[in-house]
């Protein structure tokens, strides 16, 4: 891929990404001013449930793309491309049709363990969880083929087709009407690969199955971890708050989540090639001293365009607050502080890369289990002594820094350069940020402008050393 059609690519996935996230935020818009922060509370925690069954393919289709990103031979690559597509295909069928009778026999017994608000919508989370894993094969399809264009596609037209259902609906039909329309955009979403399905030919292949469940499950356990590890604040926040105080905190996590869009669709469209190019069989002509540079060359970049997106997160909150959703103000200091958070993850991507790409998930699924604990103590403390959503958002920036040292620390450690001073460069820059952040707009409550200055002396040096290093964008 030349550097101008990675550049084209790259800029014409994101402007779709952000019109569709225009579409996303005037959606959350309407939505929050139809449910108010209670039953967006609701609607959260139905959401969160829902988004725990993307899990349940065994991790197949993460096996496939990293078994396909580390080949180098084009022959083999389209062979083995072939063969998996139908494969995957075939076992979409296979896992729909099982999960849809698991899923009844499920719903139908265990239903009266479920909280007031899962109860009353427990017949459409399985369509809609059904649905997920098609959307997952096609964007899956769509990656593994470069057909950009045609993941796009499909995000503009599910967000087109939210924002009419729910600005029709939302503010009559209130919860339920948005619970059906969702289900209703996610079969169109499938009929739109139907042009694609036809075209496949099916392949049950029970070997082939086992051998990239085998694969999948450990990237699965990772997956399912990152989630569990990413969605403790709100079940805390479920479990011992009000739906009021989560509906604050998922509107503040969601405005968080989506002003990383632009590097979150660097992150998506090179995922393949990022795999092909932190494997060690890929970099058997350098010394471990050049591999770990080149992860940490990748790191800074990212870390340049974190913190200049955080920066403008920062500067933009207050009169997107004020002007479109005043009822939610509570929700600017939370987004602040887990803005701050999801930055220290980006930090470390390429050390996750790196130790997904050698196969060696166990040492991320050993680094969330030692960060979990520290999550729950850290949770558990802030609702304890009533620090409430601020405590919550603060305990989820502590769990993040840890996480993200400990991935640093673990793949610095395989390319045998564990050091004090190597593990500082990598976090330095961000945590003086976030600590004057935290003391000048959190605790002593200055003006956002603040953090513009704070941006210009922290990172325009760092910003210039990054640039002068022209060869890492190409």
């Amino acid at each position: 891929m030349s550097k101008n059609f990675s550049l084209k690519t790259i800029l014409n996935y994101s402007l779709i990404k952000y019109i569709s996230l225009a579409l996303g935020l005037f959606k959350g818009v309407i939505l929050a001013g139809a449910l108010g922060p209670t039953l967006l509370g609701s609607y959260s925690l139905i959401i969160l449930v829902v988004s725990y069954t993307r899990y349940i393919n065994l991790g197949f289709f993460s096996a496939v793309n990293l078994k396909l990103s580390v080949l180098n031979n084009l022959d083999s690559i389209e062979l083995e491309k072939n063969e998996f597509i139908r494969s995957a295909f075939s076992y979409l069928i296979l896992l729909s049709t099982l999960f849809t009778f698991l899923g009844i026999l499920f719903a139908y017994f265990l239903v009266p363990l479920f909280p007031p608000d899962i109860k009353s919508y427990i017949w459409f989370l399985i369509p809609l969880s059904i649905a997920i894993q098609a959307k997952l094969f096609q964007s899956f399809f769509y990656r593994l083929n470069s057909n950009y264009k045609k993941i796009n596609h499909l995000e503009l037209i599910t967000n087109i087709l939210l924002f009419i259902g729910i600005f029709f609906f939302a503010d009559h039909y209130k919860l339920t009407g948005i619970i059906i329309v969702s289900v209703i955009v996610s079969f169109l979403t499938i009929l739109y690969g139907i042009p694609l399905y036809k075209k496949i030919r099916l392949n049950f292949n029970l070997k082939l199955f086992m051998t990239l469940i085998r694969t999948g499950i450990p990237l699965l356990t990772y997956g399912l971890c990152d989630q569990l590890f990413t969605t403790i604040d709100r079940v805390f926040i479920a479990n011992s708050l009000t739906r009021e105080h989560l509906g604050y905190y998922s509107f503040a996590n969601t405005i968080a989540l989506s002003t990383f869009v632009f590097i979150d669709s660097l992150s998506y469209l090179f995922y393949p090639k990022f795999l092909n190019k932190f494997n060690r069989k890929n970099m058997d002509s350098m010394n471990n001293q050049e591999q770990t540079n080149l992860i940490f060359e990748y790191s800074k970049m990212f870390e340049v365009v974190t913190i200049f997106l955080v920066t403008i997160g920062l500067l933009c909150i207050n009169p997107f607050i004020y002007f479109l959703l005043p009822k939610y103000d509570l929700s600017i200091n939370i987004y602040i502080i887990l803005l701050l958070a999801f930055s220290l993850k980006k930090i470390s991507y390429f050390s996750s890369i790196f130790l997904i790409s050698n196969g060696l998930q166990p040492k991320l699924i050993k680094i969330f289990l030692l960060t979990f604990p520290f999550s729950l103590l850290f949770n558990y403390l802030a609702l304890y002594y009533q620090y409430g959503n601020i405590g919550v958002a603060i305990a989820t920036l502590g769990s993040m820094f840890i996480f993200s040292l400990l991935t640093v620390i673990y793949s610095l450690r395989e390319l045998n350069d564990l050091n004090l001073i190597s593990v500082f460069n990598y976090f330095k820059h961000t945590i003086i940020l976030i600590i004057l952040v935290l003391v000048t707009v959190i605790i002593y409550k200055k003006s956002v402008l603040y953090v513009l200055l704070i941006y210009l002396c922290t990172h325009l040096i760092l910003t210039i050393s990054i640039y002068k290093k022209r060869k890492i964008f190409s």
